[in-house]
């Protein structure tokens, strides 16, 4: 099982793609996935649960919920994938919240829309930010999110068995705090050693590198505020210094924070 970075980190998260004769091995993320059968039949794993997915069913996939499946030749599933900021109450749900596992159809109506805004190609990025076309995405979405809801049956969380999901979880509860390894292994009652084979296994990258990609992630949509200076969005996003952030923020876009900020409200 693996994590996909690209499907975790950053706002505005969605990708759509029809797949064949393709086998994904088991998986997570934070972003929600959703699924839709097309032709013939697909063999997938959800939370350990076997699912044989037939033309018209649907299944949507929790955040950080491990999942696979097998798409034959024959066989056509639409994956599409986007981040709780798309459908902020399935979001807060989620917090709290898993689905029994289980596949849906939704009505008639519902899968109009669905099928007119969502079921299509569209690659992570190339989906502009308030555009005309996110509109039509985000009622597909809800549309799709009805549907779920009216067929779901929601169950409490619990501790989870799985160590990877553990992980996360701990990690997005307390990236601005100062915390490493040894913090996060004892916090969770694992010895040392085996925590940090799991996330070299898991995450493929070191656990400063990830703790930064979310302070990273929550420093910039906290400088989407003008209100908000490069300084407070820093420390309250749990780097340590001012400088420690703008070399990482330079690092990943090339520019300063204030630089950016300073064009963003230019734009405005």
């Amino acid at each position: 099982m693996f994590h996909q970075p690209h499907n975790t980190f950053g706002n505005r998260i969605y990708n759509s793609y029809t797949y064949k004769n393709l086998s994904y091995e088991k998986h997570f993320h934070k972003s929600f996935e959703a699924w839709f059968c097309r032709q013939g039949k697909v063999e997938a794993t959800c939370d350990d649960v076997e699912l044989t997915l037939m033309p018209g069913d649907f299944l949507l996939v929790f955040p950080y919920v491990a999942h696979s499946f097998n798409v034959s030749e024959d066989s056509r599933l639409w994956v599409g994938v986007f981040s709780g900021d798309y459908v902020p109450e399935l979001e807060k749900t989620a917090l709290t919240r898993r689905p029994e596992i289980k596949v849906f159809r939704p009505e008639k109506d519902e899968i109009q829309c669905i099928a007119n805004f969502l079921i299509r190609n569209l690659s992570p990025g190339e989906l502009k930010p308030d555009s005309s076309e996110e509109l039509l995405i985000k009622s597909g979405l809800y549309a799709l999110t009805s549907a779920f809801l009216a067929n779901a049956t929601l169950l409490r969380q619990d501790k989870s068995d799985d160590i990877s999901t553990e992980i996360i979880r701990y990690i997005e509860d307390n990236y601005t705090q100062n915390i490493n390894l040894k913090t996060m292994a004892d916090e969770l009652g694992y010895n040392y050693q085996h925590l940090s084979r799991v996330f070299r296994k898991t995450m493929k990258m070191n656990f400063r590198d990830l703790i930064n990609q979310y302070r990273f992630d929550r420093a910039c949509a906290m400088l989407h505020d003008e209100k908000i200076t490069v300084t407070q969005a820093a420390l309250d996003s749990g780097f340590q210094s001012v400088r420690n952030f703008n070399r990482i923020y330079k690092e990943k876009t090339g520019l300063s924070p204030k630089n950016e900020a300073s064009r963003k409200m230019t734009l405005r």
